[in-house]
């Protein structure tokens, strides 16, 4: 009895996993826990279809095999070399955290960035302009004149996108009662137009100082964000050019932002599991994303762990 109320539970539950994305935001949100769960799911089922007998070790082979395009979200690109004739483009995107609020940890960090030489570059939690200032910040990056921020100065959570390339265009979606936001640059490389998406969705709203009474605040927060997630996804499926899209999910890579907006775009950013792009908690939470127009190539794609933000720096390459 207790074996097959456990077997349902697992069935089920891939089930969720699969048909999390389709979901409506507001019940999506609800299930939030699915996204950090799938793996020890997979791997269950994956034991019961060995030790079961008769018909539950089909129906879990079954539900292994149903499970299997979930781990796309952590089998990490491969790196290769792109077609000479190809036109490739370097993208960093990174949540600096404010910088520690300081001038200097911004400069350490712009040095940083410059060495890696990328074509665009995305900040997320970019300071207010009486911490650091935006000049200060232009000034940091001399071969990228090219800028497009926020046009409300909110006290956190500011956006950033910086282009070696000209900019013809540019936009943004404030999310109501909230500062979180997501930008958009149309870059003009050579003949080819991008269009260009930085994004902070809702935090979880925990922290060191949280107690249990907070979780609901969590759930709120989680409904939250995915309906951020849908408004995305419906710009994004809008755009009159390609897209390449980055920054911080605050979500798992099976979770409701993550896998909806596959559907639309290429995930560059897989990671094996337990390899995290936020340091805390142990460093294994990934958070961060980079995703491009299926029409573009994906050449490679790493994580920077620097001392000046709580998040990873990402670095991504594709072929237009």
């Amino acid at each position: 009895m207790m074996k097959g109320a456990v077997s349902w539970l697992l069935v089920v539950l891939v089930a969720l996993f699969i048909a999390l994305p389709y979901l409506p935001s507001s019940v999506g949100g609800v299930m939030l826990v699915l996204g950090f769960i799938t793996l020890p799911v997979i791997l269950c089922n994956a034991v019961a279809a060995v030790v079961r007998h008769g018909r539950w070790r089909w129906v879990h082979a079954i539900a292994v095999a149903a499970s299997l395009p979930l781990l796309s979200a952590y089998a990490p690109l491969i790196p290769h070399t792109p077609d000479p004739s190809s036109t490739t483009l370097r993208l960093v995107s990174w949540n600096v955290g404010n910088f520690m609020v300081k001038r200097d940890t911004m400069l350490q960090a712009a040095r940083h960035i410059n060495h890696l030489s990328p074509d665009i570059i995305c900040l997320q939690e970019r300071p207010h302009e009486s911490l650091v200032s935006w000049d200060n910040i232009c000034d940091a990056f001399p071969c990228h004149p090219h800028t497009v921020r926020n046009s409300r100065e909110d006290e956190v959570l500011n956006l950033a996108i910086l282009s070696s390339h000209p900019i013809i265009g540019r936009g943004e979606r404030q999310f109501e009662e909230t500062y979180n936001r997501y930008l958009w640059a149309d870059v003009q490389v050579g003949s080819d137009t991008l269009r260009v998406f930085n994004v902070h969705l809702q935090t979880t709203g925990l922290n060191s100082d949280s107690k249990w009474s907070d979780v609901a605040t969590v759930f709120t927060n989680a409904v939250e964000r995915d309906r951020q997630t849908d408004m995305l996804y419906d710009d994004v499926g809008n755009s009159p050019h390609p897209v390449l899209l980055c920054g911080d999910f605050n979500d798992a890579p099976n979770g409701y932002p993550a896998s909806r907006l596959r559907h639309k775009l290429t995930d560059l950013s897989c990671r094996w599991p337990l390899s995290g792009t936020f340091k805390g908690m142990g460093g294994v939470l990934k958070i961060d994303y980079m995703m491009c127009d299926p029409d573009m190539e994906p050449i490679s794609y790493q994580l920077t762990d620097t001392p000046w933000s709580d998040h990873k720096l990402q670095v991504g390459e594709v072929a237009l």
